[in-house]
């Protein structure tokens, strides 16, 4: 045994003579000396010297070395709001404690390890930190009271918060889904805010202020008298049922896409030229429900004279083959969009007085 230990004391020695590094600050003298000293001492010190180099040996290399996976998933981290600490390619101390943040925040089972549910999870996370790596903050639920679990009451108190306002219209189950992320971000694009999908201090004063929340920004707001006068003219064709607030909350902007539904434009939710046109000019057509003009033909309308009037006059034309009732379905429309576009008119599909003195000319 004391020969062994010698023999790699000398080992030892000469790798230091070449240059290497063992992580040990050894002289050779001292070597030489142990070996001239008594037998005892010089296995004693040689077997403690070899033990702490073997030691040091088996220590995993992948604790100290760079590896582009863990920097690759440190850089995710830092992006989706997780403060990973250095982008240094070690899964240290502070990489897994962002990775276990992660994985409590998306739920899943918190045990620090870069599993494929884990890094799924923060592929498909769509949230984008603004910070630099260096000092990216540790990312909370997207909710003005800080805590670990996605499912709380004050998740609750703000979905109900955002219900009362017109944002919302799921469940108050205190879940921050999809649904309650959008509504939060359509709540901070009405009020001015910037929309980032969490809900701070800002956005929440905004929605406890509701009506009466000035928005900082006039180029942002959504809150205006031109608002209200749309929604005025939604009401009266029978669009809109909500207050005359000026906010173009989700009521607005479904009786929106309900008129333009019903008057055959493009279903974009925006009250453009043309949908503010046919508003404007829609006494002669008759709203139908939004799911019946999504799943077939509308039959609900009533009959009017200057519908059979025009489509009379389309029949004659060559434009129309459908039944002369007075009843503007998606035949009608069409024609009546045939017709504007063969005689220059803007081609919005409703038979307005410019469109029909068209026909009988």
């Amino acid at each position: 045994m004391e020969l062994v230990a010698y023999l790699h004391s000398e080992v030892l020695c000469e790798r230091l003579q070449q240059g290497e590094s063992i992580d040990q600050t050894l002289d050779c003298q001292l070597l030489d000396s142990i070996a001239q000293s008594s037998r005892h001492a010089k296995s004693v010190l040689c077997v403690g010297l070899a033990a702490s180099a073997i030691a040091i040996n088996a220590m995993p290399i992948a604790a100290f070395a760079y590896t582009p996976e863990v920097a690759s998933i440190q850089q995710l981290l830092s992006r989706r709001g997780f403060n990973p600490g250095a982008i240094d390619g070690v899964k240290g101390a502070a990489t897994t404690e962002a990775i276990i943040a992660a994985q409590t925040f998306y739920k899943l089972n918190a045990d620090g390890e870069l599993g494929a549910q884990t890094i799924a999870a923060l592929e498909a996370d769509t949230y984008e930190a603004n910070v630099s790596v260096e000092a990216a903050p540790v990312k909370a639920p997207p909710v003005s009271v800080a805590n670990s679990d996605n499912k709380s009451d004050s998740i609750k108190n703000l979905q109900q918060l955002l219900s009362d306002r017109g944002f919302y219209g799921g469940a108050i189950d205190g879940i921050s889904g999809p649904m309650t992320q959008e509504a939060i971000l359509l709540a901070q694009k009405t009020y001015g805010l910037v929309a980032d999908g969490v809900a701070g201090s800002l956005t929440i004063a905004a929605l406890e202020a509701g009506s009466n929340y000035v928005p900082k920004s006039n180029v942002a707001s959504t809150k205006s008298d031109s608002i209200k006068n749309l929604q005025q003219l939604l009401s009266d064709r029978g669009f809109y049922g909500g207050a005359i607030d000026g906010i173009n909350g989700p009521m607005t902007q479904e009786a929106i896409i309900l008129a333009q539904k019903t008057y055959g434009l493009v279903t974009d939710g925006v009250a453009g030229s043309l949908t503010m046109s046919a508003l404007e000019a829609g006494s002669n057509v008759v709203p139908i429900s939004y799911k019946e003009a999504a799943s077939q033909e509308s039959t609900s309308n009533v009959a009017d004279n200057s519908i059979k009037k025009g489509q009379t006059l389309l029949s004659n034309l060559g434009l129309y083959d459908g039944e002369i009732d007075g009843i503007q379905g998606s035949k009608t429309t069409a024609a009546i969009k045939k017709a504007q576009e063969l005689y220059g008119l803007p081609v919005d599909g409703v038979l307005t007085s410019e469109t029909l003195a068209a026909l009988q000319s």
